[in-house]
């Protein structure tokens, strides 16, 4: 807060006409009114009244228009006298006013105090308010020998910025201070004690080689979205981080060394034996073999989901969101199997009905 008390160096005028006891301007000679300060709304300064006979007044003025000074009469326990042409008007910084304007500082020291002490945790509390600080100015701490190190600071172009501190750690701890929940080092690497939870349509981004920041993963909805950002695939490393393990592209072509599903027959029940007329269906499926796809990513092999419905193994057909079809192959190669072990069972049977057929006659 600015002062109210205005003050000049070696202001001094001379009455330009007489006052009376109750007079309550001041016109000074032309031109002295300059070096005396000029005055806004609530501002002041003080002045003392000088007669030839030695009588002392101090006034405090109000206001100073030009070389006439609006004064309120009889300060400091002083008393208003009258004053003659020539007698002097000097500026001087006294007992009252200084008094004045160091317990007005006072005041607004222990206002702000009174607002630290309410807002700063007491005993391990909460903070019941905010520490503000002006930008680029930042928040430290004292490390064991005593040397101060930024922790945060509000940089020029408003973005937060924590500071790594000299051991090379920026640390979270539990509320009780027993574990780090979150570590992040100097290389920018983040340990979490727990999970990491993301707001939903908020990504998990990466930046690329060209400092381009790119979404890897999210949630849509209920849906988890995997993207492949920047580069041509999604690739799964070894826990050494040096061996690639698994991969997929963006046309959708997963790749691994081995990959099984679940099939112990254990944990499975309600055994049904297959139709014959379903695995001679299956045998004899119009569309399988080579295709391309449709909307160019290449050729590829394989069969039709829609047939496998037609001919009675809808089970073994998923369908997404978006009513696109698509195979478990895996659970279908033992159908296959049993669809060539009962077209060999069948083409078997044939021939040893026409080799009869043939040695009766």
């Amino acid at each position: 807060m600015a002062s109210l008390l205005k003050l000049t160096n070696n202001a001094i005028g001379r009455l330009n006409a007489s006052i009376t006891t109750s007079s309550t301007t001041i016109q000074l000679v032309p031109g002295q009114g300059a070096k005396f300060p000029s005055l806004g709304a609530g501002e002041f300064f003080p002045c003392t009244l000088i007669a030839a006979a030695g009588t002392l007044e101090i006034v405090k003025v109000t206001a100073r228009s030009g070389d006439n000074l609006t004064v309120l009469r009889a300060q400091e326990g002083t008393t208003a006298s009258a004053f003659a042409i020539s007698d002097r008007c000097e500026l001087r910084l006294t007992g009252g006013a200084m008094q004045g304007e160091l317990d007005r500082i006072a005041g607004i020291a222990d206002g702000y105090a009174s607002a630290i002490a309410a807002a700063l945790p007491k005993a391990g509390g909460p903070m019941s308010g905010n520490i503000v600080f002006n930008n680029g100015v930042g928040l430290y701490g004292k490390d064991s020998d005593g040397t101060l190190h930024q922790i945060l600071n509000l940089g020029a172009d408003n973005n937060v910025n924590c500071v790594i501190g000299i051991g090379g750690h920026w640390r979270f701890y539990s509320p009780d201070g027993v574990f780090t929940m979150v570590d992040i080092d100097a290389s920018g690497n983040i340990y979490a004690a727990g999970g990491v939870t993301l707001a939903n349509n908020f990504p998990l981004a990466s930046k690329d080689v060209d400092g381009t920041v790119r979404p890897i993963t999210y949630m849509a909805g209920n849906t988890v979205v995997n993207r492949v950002a920047g580069g041509t695939a999604i690739s799964w490393y070894n826990q050494a981080g040096d061996t690639q393990i698994a991969s997929l592209n963006n046309a959708g072509d997963y790749s691994c060394k081995t990959l099984t599903t679940t099939s112990d027959e254990d944990k499975k029940t309600n055994w049904q034996p297959l139709p014959d007329a379903v695995l001679d269906r299956l045998a004899e499926m119009v569309l399988a073999g080579f295709f391309d796809w449709i909307d160019g990513s290449g050729s590829s092999l394989g069969g039709s989901a829609q047939e496998l419905r037609r001919i009675g193994l809808g089970v073994a057909v998923a369908e997404d969101a978006e009513g696109n079809l698509s195979v478990n192959y895996s659970a279908l190669s033992f159908v296959i199997v049993q669809a060539m072990l009962r077209r060999e069972k069948v083409s078997k049977a044939d021939i040893e009905q026409r080799l009869t057929a043939l040695e009766s006659k």
